[in-house]
């Protein structure tokens, strides 16, 4: 069992994304190369959600994928079974949407349920935003 105090979390990508579905599939053998390691998790947040559906059968347990709403495929997420993240302007939006925060921590993202929220804080204004999570 793995114990939340001892999770090595790995993230790839800090930006960025799965450019093609071989570099996707190194990523997933990196980690089926570490899968002997059980408290060690591989996690990303992606928009390529028809490539990494795709891959489902491929992925390997000790990689976490994470869909994020703001690209051209928000339509494939499934906001009831996939894990997924979406912006929102403010925790108390991101609570009363039954999301969980994960602005700070991306440990809530790995380990937490599967509706993740992130609370804006770029440079443009919320409002005039195409990917915000409403």
């Amino acid at each position: 069992d793995k114990n939340e105090d001892k999770i090595v979390m790995i993230r790839v990508h800090d930006s960025g994304d799965f450019y093609s579905k071989e570099y996707q599939e190194m990523w997933y053998q990196i980690a089926e190369d570490l899968i002997d390691f059980p408290n060690l998790v591989l996690y990303a947040y992606t928009k390529m959600i028809s490539q990494s559906k795709a891959l489902e059968k491929m992925q390997p347990s000790n990689f976490d994928l994470i869909y994020s709403f703001g690209g051209s495929e928000d339509h494939l997420i499934d906001v009831e079974s996939d894990k997924h993240s979406k912006v929102f302007e403010s925790e108390e939006e991101l609570i009363k949407n039954g999301y969980i925060n994960g602005t700070d921590d991306d440990k809530n993202a790995v380990i937490g349920p599967k509706k993740i929220g992130l609370v804006y804080h770029g440079g443009k204004s919320y409002k005039n935003t195409s990917w915000k999570g409403n």
